[in-house]
């Protein structure tokens, strides 16, 4: 059967939630493809079906992130903390697009809040690393990187062996 065949076929709630499956798969297929713009699409539509799905908001997100839409992309992060906010992912995410948005103060909040929810997260040491290198905080870049390369982060590690 065709997408829509089985859609037609199954129950109101069942087809709203094959609907909502067929345009993830697409959408996160299209991400993985730096397909930004059919990315986003698919998951307008994902959004449309089901407006309580948080990753769909984090998945389009990234969309936004990678043509540049910081603005869009931290108005769906801010979507998919306030129904997930329990999730890391959305608060370093969210950070990342503040920083490249030139919002370094934003992003170590993100950051740090990341870090509150998973401790041993060197993804979000090292970026918040990154974001005070760009206030001119260097003890704290390096505290920061020191954390995530114990924490296992090779690119961590070379930035305290060159700039610490």
């Amino acid at each position: 059967f065709s997408m829509s065949v089985a859609v037609m076929l199954a129950t109101p709630e069942k087809a709203r939630a094959e609907s909502a499956r067929f345009y993830r798969e697409s959408g996160d297929a299209k991400l993985k493809d730096w397909d930004s713009y059919g990315c986003i699409s698919d998951f307008n539509k994902a959004i449309q079906i089901d407006p309580k799905d948080s990753y769909l908001y984090g998945r389009r997100g990234i969309c936004k992130f990678q043509i540049k839409d910081y603005k869009g992309s931290i108005s769906d992060y801010n979507k998919a903390i306030q129904i997930n906010p329990n999730s890391k992912y959305y608060y370093q995410f969210r950070g990342d697009s503040k920083l490249d948005s030139g919002d370094p103060y934003g992003a170590i909040s993100d950051y740090m809040k990341a870090i509150e929810i998973d401790p041993k997260n060197s993804y979000a040491f090292y970026f918040m690393g990154r974001a005070k290198q760009k206030i001119g905080d260097t003890k704290g870049a390096c505290s920061a990187w020191r954390k995530a390369s114990s924490l296992g982060d090779e690119d961590a590690a070379k930035l305290v062996s060159n700039q610490c």
